[in-house]
């Protein structure tokens, strides 16, 4: 996990012969491994309508993270309505156990104007809630169906 993460930054750290003051991890920004994810074939991203609800265009596209537990997520929110969204949520294998996979599933989810927050809540699957971050970023919570434990926080960044 680390070294996917940080591999680019480390590489250009490493080649220069004298660091400038200014250098930063952030100028080497971690591509997702597109072959690690179940995505489906010909997967779009499409513009939100004109008449979408106001801060509900900028859900629209992908969005990467990782858990916790070092599972790769991304978020895919490819078709934007006035309030409504379809995505595709996709995770990779851990590779704790043979047995891991990876998988993703198709969402639909609702838009709240009121808190601005982009939520897929279909009934027997993982709760989604998303809302985002002054900094560009998604705060993304996902819980279980019964909602024993606490979510599970992960930060996203867009990727396009």
């Amino acid at each position: 996990m680390f070294g996917k993460a940080y591999g680019p930054c480390i590489l250009a750290f490493v080649e220069v012969a004298a660091v400038p003051d200014d250098f930063s991890c952030k100028d080497y920004p971690q591509a997702p491994p597109e072959r690690g994810f179940r995505l489906p074939a010909n997967l779009r991203v499409n513009p939100a309508p004109a008449n979408a609800a106001e801060g509900f265009a900028a859900y629209g596209g992908r969005w990467y993270g990782w858990s916790p537990s070092g599972r790769e997520l991304m978020l895919v929110v490819h078709q934007l309505g006035v309030d409504r969204a379809m995505a595709v949520y996709s995770w990779t294998a851990a590779n704790r156990a043979p047995t891991d996979r990876p998988g993703a599933t198709a969402r639909r989810g609702e838009f709240d104007p009121a808190t601005k927050t982009l939520n897929f809540t279909e009934p027997n699957q993982l709760k989604i809630e998303t809302t985002l971050r002054p900094d560009g970023r998604l705060s993304v919570n996902l819980s279980g169906q019964d909602s024993k434990g606490p979510p599970l926080n992960v930060v996203m960044r867009k990727l396009d």
